[in-house]
């Protein structure tokens, strides 16, 4: 069970009607996470407060009120409701209804806050301009590659119309592009002359292999456990991968968290870097996924996965 501050803070967050309120909370959000790391409160509990507290803060009056009506509509890990402190945080900006055909990006403001708060947020470029629901439609029919991940984990009525529009193939491929290289360990560890990345190599690989499965049995949810979940009702996948993948999932989310907590903020570490268990805890997960993606590429007997895949942002 979340301390009460947790419980509390959530609270503020759903009622916040300036933006310096909501500033507030976020900013407490990572003092109150480090404490609940440090008191080792469970990683995906702490994960899913997180998510829920920025998604509401950034969903509330204040800020519809600093960006003009326009609305936030959350993607990357917020959407998919697995963000952590280091995670991406982006959206794409709906227009108000009765808003005119070309509406400024006001949601400058709310990215320029959070990276105040020390946070990353998607760059301008890659978040597009304020449009209307029907033309974000018109987008996700025609998107391709990291573009449709990105529609696919906006959730709601946008990850409505990827399922309704099943680009399973493409979504496979992606996700398969990011399988984990192989680890090579020594004494059962990643050999320390190795590069490691929990979210290149662990969190993307999952977050991307659910994304696809859960496109393909018409998940409602962009969250990566449920995506699972359906894909083994689905017979998608196996419940000895699902059991794997979410496994993995939760030990690289508890990396992530430890991580975050000693401050280190490099995407790419060497071995060195982590404890002997830590090592243990990446290279036994990665096994785990490798295994599981190798399994599904055979099944469907795709021999090329070149290329980029979706991020995990």
């Amino acid at each position: 069970m979340l301390h009460e501050s947790l419980e509390d803070l959530s609270e503020v967050a759903q009622h916040c009607d300036h933006l310096a309120t909501v500033r507030g909370v976020i900013a407490e959000s990572q003092d109150l996470m480090r404490n609940a790391v440090d008191h080792a409160a469970k990683p995906q509990e702490l994960v899913a407060w997180y998510s829920r507290l920025l998604s509401d803060a950034l969903h509330s009056e204040g800020v519809l009120d600093a960006t003009g009506g326009v609305r936030l509509v959350l993607s990357g890990a917020v959407g998919r409701g697995d963000a952590l402190p280091s995670s991406t945080i982006t959206w794409l900006a709906l227009s108000p209804a009765q808003a005119e055909e070309d509406v400024a990006d006001a949601t400058d403001v709310v990215a320029g806050m959070l990276r105040d708060l020390g946070l990353t947020v998607a760059q301008a470029s890659l978040r597009s301009a304020p449009a209307s629901r029907q033309q974000w439609l018109q987008r996700i029919e025609a998107a391709t590659g990291q573009t449709l991940a990105f529609y696919a984990d906006a959730g709601t009525w946008s990850l409505r119309r990827v399922n309704e529009l099943s680009p399973t193939d493409e979504l496979l491929r992606q996700a398969l592009a990011l399988q984990p290289p192989l680890v090579h360990s020594q004494q059962g560890m990643p050999s320390t002359a190795s590069v490691v990345s929990v979210r290149d190599q662990l969190l993307a690989p999952i977050v991307g292999l659910a994304r696809w499965a859960g496109v393909a049995a018409e998940c409602p949810s962009a969250a990566t456990p449920d995506r699972l979940r359906y894909a083994q009702h689905a017979h998608l996948l196996s419940e000895t991968e699902v059991t794997s993948l979410l496994q993995a999932f939760d030990a690289a989310q508890d990396l992530e968290l430890q991580r975050w907590r000693q401050r280190v903020q490099a995407a790419h570490t060497t071995p060195t870097s982590l404890t002997a268990i830590q090592r243990s805890v990446f290279g036994a997960s990665a096994r785990l996924v490798a295994d599981v993606m190798r399994a599904v590429q055979a099944r469907h007997r795709i021999n090329d996965v070149s290329g980029s895949g979706a991020s995990v942002e």
